[in-house]
């Protein structure tokens, strides 16, 4: 297992997951204006050489980070891998002099929800209709 900086060669693979995962594409320049944006905060998984899962995450403002994205492959859900991703992206937060940590959810992914609680973010705003289905969004913030 390594977590590890995305690099370019990744974007196949994190394109793929990324569809599986929220069904839905993304243009694929926004994988790299994410990395240049921050590149120590879109992070992979990598094992065996193929990417299992990733975060990719901004800066907000100066004292807070966002969660843009965090994926894992159903394939490897539940072994650790997005756990592993969000220590790995605290730690990179803390180094940064980040205080708080904020992420948007679907109200209804309830296995997300749990995930985002055991690892310490509390539930905030719901913002009606945030997602482009028409569902609400879920606000769910980490103080560090």
């Amino acid at each position: 297992m390594n977590i590890r900086n995305f690099k370019n060669s990744d974007l196949d693979e994190v394109i793929r997951i990324s569809e599986i995962s929220f069904g839905k594409s993304f243009d694929p320049r926004l994988y790299g204006a994410i990395s240049d944006n921050w590149p120590e905060a879109f992070i992979v998984y990598e094992e065996n050489g193929r990417v299992r899962g990733f975060l990719a995450g901004s800066l907000a403002y100066d004292t807070e980070a966002r969660i843009l994205m965090l994926a894992v492959h159903p394939d490897f859900r539940n072994m650790g891998i997005g756990r592993s991703l969000l220590e790995r992206f605290v730690s990179v937060c803390n180094t940064k002099g980040v205080r708080r940590i904020y992420l948007e959810v679907k109200i209804n992914n309830k296995k997300a929800i749990d995930f985002y609680m055991k690892c310490g973010f509390s539930k905030g705003s719901v913002y009606p209709g945030y997602y482009e289905s028409g569902e609400d969004g879920l606000i769910m913030w980490k103080s560090l």
